[in-house]
């Protein structure tokens, strides 16, 4: 991949496609973190309701997983710093700058597993939301949790 991208592009291309994508991937995670916040507490105005918010926070959250996936493409592709895809997968493995290198390595771990529970919650069994143990269910703004005795069971023949 590493020769690929890098015989596609000339040098200085993929140092600034890394820096981009890594500043665009941190505006628009604290973009999807706001509207998640707001979408949580239940505030929404006539001109914008809240399924628009929730639209909008699925949609930028999908955006943070592609330029996060192309920073971390890029980083790897670079030659301008020695890091390979352990590195960018496996916190505090990097010889360079380990500190923030393992953290932007937990941090994609920990949206990866975030991406991953959330895709097979969405096909999951029942009715989807919080049927699994140890994933957090929505709660409503009374602080009960949604969805619980609003689904029938679907019978298993």
């Amino acid at each position: 991949m590493r020769l690929i991208l890098a015989a596609a592009l000339p040098s200085k291309s993929l140092w600034y496609l890394t820096r981009g994508s890594g500043a665009v991937s941190l505006l628009l995670l604290t973009a999807s973190l706001v509207l998640g916040v707001v979408t949580s507490v239940g505030a929404a105005t006539e001109s914008l309701p809240r399924f628009v918010v929730q639209a909008l926070h699925r949609n930028i959250s999908l955006l943070v997983t592609v330029f996060l996936a192309i920073h971390v493409a890029t980083s790897v592709a670079d030659s301008f710093v020695p890091i390979t895809w352990v590195d960018a997968l496996v916190p505090l493995h990097a010889s360079y700058r380990p500190l923030w290198t393992g953290l932007g390595a937990l941090a994609f771990d920990l949206l990866l597993a975030l991406v991953i529970t959330s895709l097979v919650r969405a096909r999951g069994s029942g009715c989807g939301r919080g049927d699994w143990p140890g994933t957090p269910r929505p709660t409503r703004r009374d602080g009960r949790r949604s969805g619980t005795g609003s689904c029938p069971r679907r019978s298993r023949r």
